[in-house]
């Protein structure tokens, strides 16, 4: 159960921190673009916080304290552990 709970936590943060990372190199190109493109640009943004950022985001957080709760060896004390609470707070 563990490994699933795990695959499902880096598949999360892996939506979620790939998604950010487009979003910071692509909206400054479309912002210069202007025009339709970048209004289509935005809506789909908008959307994608809807569908896809939000819901990684709040998957990674529960499976993350599911991974520790189940785990002999994460503790909620750990660093790791806490940068990646932070992390989800601040970015989600």
């Amino acid at each position: 159960m563990r490994v699933f709970v795990l695959f499902i936590h880096i598949v999360a943060i892996g939506a979620w921190v790939g998604a950010n990372v487009t979003q910071l190199l692509v909206n400054p190109v479309m912002q210069r673009t202007g025009g339709t493109t970048a209004a289509t640009w935005m809506r789909q943004t908008a959307r994608m916080g809807r569908v896809l950022y939000t819901p990684a985001a709040i998957v990674a957080l529960i499976t993350g304290f599911w991974l520790v709760i189940i785990s002999d060896f994460f503790e909620f004390e750990h660093v790791f552990v806490a940068i990646g609470i932070i992390m989800v707070i601040v970015g989600g």
